[in-house]
């Protein structure tokens, strides 16, 4: 777990790459990157590769796979614990 403040946190990623499609049926129109330690322009480029359409979603989270060691997150979209990750 990550230490933020007074919270504590899960240490998966928050990725929502897979669910772009859901993002925009309900009129999301901008999105947050979190500055990382390291590797935060590669993070850009994918996420701008993956919205542009120049790759996949699916290749865009086996390209952020090795920065998240601790794996990813999403289930609060889906309405689940938001620890897990629910796959499209």
């Amino acid at each position: 777990f990550l230490i933020d403040g007074l919270q504590v946190k899960s240490a998966k990623k928050h990725c929502l790459l897979e669910n772009l499609g859901r993002l925009t049926e309900n009129k999301i129109t901008h999105m947050r990157i979190y500055p990382q330690l390291q590797h935060t322009t590669d993070i850009i480029n994918t996420a701008r590769d993956t919205l542009t359409e120049a790759i996949e979603p699916k290749s865009g989270l086996e390209q952020l796979t090795p920065y998240a060691p601790h794996g990813f997150c999403n289930g609060w979209l889906w309405d689940k614990p938001g620890w897990e990750y629910v796959r499209v």
